[in-house]
């Protein structure tokens, strides 16, 4: 029960420094915030999925399933991050991100318990 609290706990921690990075990059226009806050964004997101999977949860199963909250809760944080990246003139940097977003996806769908503790 306390690796699925920590797990959570970072994801909320992460997504909350996801959230003030972004608020800075658009305050300030500056690309490395931006960076980061894609970095902590799937900082969150993993935490999430780490929680998740403790539990007995798949959070790539449960996206790919008709979630409509979860779904929407995804896509809005990727149209949120390519909107923020395109008024940052920085499309190359969101673009890799949904690649490596990809590359995380077809991995964990893959190997789900490759990797043990």
């Amino acid at each position: 029960m306390a690796a699925e609290l920590i797990g959570f706990s970072f994801s909320i921690l992460a997504g909350m420094m996801a959230v003030l990075l972004f608020w800075l990059a658009l305050t300030q226009k500056k690309r490395d915030y931006y960076i980061f806050a894609l970095v902590f964004l799937i900082a969150s997101w993993s935490g999430l999925e780490y929680g998740l999977w403790l539990t007995g949860g798949n959070m790539f199963d449960m996206i790919l399933y008709p979630t409509v909250p979860l779904d929407f809760f995804f896509a809005a944080w990727i149209a949120f991050t390519v909107w923020t990246g395109e008024k940052l003139k920085q499309r190359n940097v969101w673009m890799c991100w949904i690649i490596a977003l990809a590359i995380i996806f077809a991995i964990a769908r893959v190997c789900m318990n490759c990797i043990r503790f």
